[in-house]
């Protein structure tokens, strides 16, 4: 499947890993990192194909639903013991919307 958008998180400040894009129903999208392993959770609604998952690989995703979604972003440097990424208090700019619209 082509991928129409592949969003890429970067760390920023080595504490937010962050991204930037918006999208129509029908596209596909992915997430990757240059910094590591990516993982984006959707706490509230999923616009993709399929069961809501967290996204943890490239695979391409099909936006099927119009809306606003809000999403966590977080990257696993290489070699890193965690996670670094969305935190309430600590990190809330590791994220977005999903901004998906005709």
């Amino acid at each position: 499947m082509p991928i129409n958008h592949n969003i890429v998180v970067t760390l920023q400040n080595g504490k937010d890993a962050v991204p930037n894009e918006v999208m129509k129903i029908g596209e596909t999208v992915s997430f990757s990192s240059p910094d590591g392993e990516v993982t984006v959770v959707y706490p509230n609604g999923w616009p993709f194909e399929g069961d809501p998952h967290d996204i943890k690989d490239s695979k391409p995703l099909k936006l099927k639903m119009e809306g606003v979604f809000p999403f966590r972003c977080f990257v696993t440097p290489p070699g890193g013991p965690q996670p670094i990424g969305w935190s309430e208090e600590h990190s809330p700019m590791s994220g977005a919307n999903t901004r998906v619209g005709h």
